[in-house]
């Protein structure tokens, strides 16, 4: 079910309600001044972004999935990677300061350039 509801715009002297704005089913808020405003003039009028539009769920979904897995953004995909991305720091350290490193490093290496792989594949960051 589509709520919505007609007020009077924002961007110009309205005497009656002449925008249209509705909330879709997905959260999302679209709108329409039927005086003619554009969409742009409302946002200005309103203080607010296009973002602000988008309900916070979707703001990150991928309108075509690389992938059957969850959608996450950019930035819960860097929190999931913090840890490995030290480890592979740590690891680079280690190469210049012996020029080597033992196996058991050598093995978090490998396991963190994996789960970093798998999480920019899984959230569609690269393509």
């Amino acid at each position: 079910m589509t709520r919505s509801i007609t007020v009077r715009c924002l961007a110009h002297p309205d005497k009656s309600p002449s925008l249209s704005v509705s909330e879709k089913q997905n959260g999302d808020v679209v709108f329409h001044c039927h005086a003619g405003c554009s969409k742009e003039s409302i946002l200005e009028a309103a203080g607010l972004e296009v973002i602000d539009l988008i309900h916070p769920d979707n703001r990150y979904a991928q309108r075509i999935k690389p992938h059957a897995g969850p959608k996450f953004s950019a930035w819960q995909a860097l929190q999931a990677m913090a840890t490995d991305v030290i480890v592979v720091a740590l690891c680079a350290a280690e190469i210049r300061r012996n020029g080597w490193l033992k196996d058991d490093d050598l093995d978090s290496l490998i396991e963190a350039e994996s789960r970093i792989q798998d999480t920019i594949q899984a959230g569609g960051l690269l393509r």
